[in-house]
């Protein structure tokens, strides 16, 4: 039985790229800046590519509530348990969820940054699953990356459901139990999963 959904949170409850967009139009800047340069932060270990914080609070300001998503989570909070599980700095991510009115739409929230361990390392679905009291069987995750997040949540026995959008990926090596173009198709999914959960 499918108790509880986890999401990821950039490009998969908050449109990151729409906002990156947003922030490069308000500084002139061109399309195909690379990410280093458009706001989302480095992995830490990589140095020499630091994103400049005037950028990253353009950026951040440029994140905006979708009452779609938000009603979205409202009305699955009604049937099932829910977190955002994401990599990245927890005081970042954390700001993001509340600038998109969704810091309090979930359960609780898991940072890479805040609890030390990164997508796709099972470790961090752990601590998501523990936190709702549920079994990885009983649980899916919903993101956006095939390695990091329908990999990894895979590894760590949830189900899974990647949110394509357009990107056009290699899905020989990673495949999710379904695929969605946006968060918003959820509930369409939801009763094929919940079937054979």
């Amino acid at each position: 039985m499918l108790r509880a959904i986890l999401f990821d949170i950039d490009d998969t409850l908050i449109d990151w790229q729409s906002a990156v967009r947003r922030a490069s139009r308000s500084q002139g800047v061109h399309r195909g800046l690379p990410w280093e340069e458009a706001g989302r932060p480095p992995a830490a270990n990589t140095p020499g590519r630091r994103v400049p914080p005037a950028w990253r609070a353009r950026a951040m300001a440029s994140v905006q509530p979708d009452g779609r998503v938000s009603a979205l989570l409202a009305e699955l909070a009604g049937t099932y348990r829910l977190a955002a599980v994401s990599n990245g700095a927890g005081v970042v991510q954390r700001e993001k969820l509340r600038r998109a009115a969704l810091a309090e739409a979930v359960e609780c929230v898991v940072i890479s940054g805040e609890v030390g361990v990164r997508k796709p390392g099972a470790g961090i679905f752990r601590r998501a699953l523990a936190a709702l009291g549920c079994r990885a069987e009983e649980a899916l995750f919903v993101g956006n990356d095939l390695t990091t997040d329908v990999a990894g949540a895979a590894e760590a026995g949830l189900r899974t459901c990647w949110v394509a959008a357009d990107e056009v990926a290699d899905e020989s090596a990673y495949t999710s139990d379904v695929r969605i173009a946006t968060v918003l198709d959820l509930p369409r999914v939801l009763p094929c999963l919940t079937s054979t959960a």
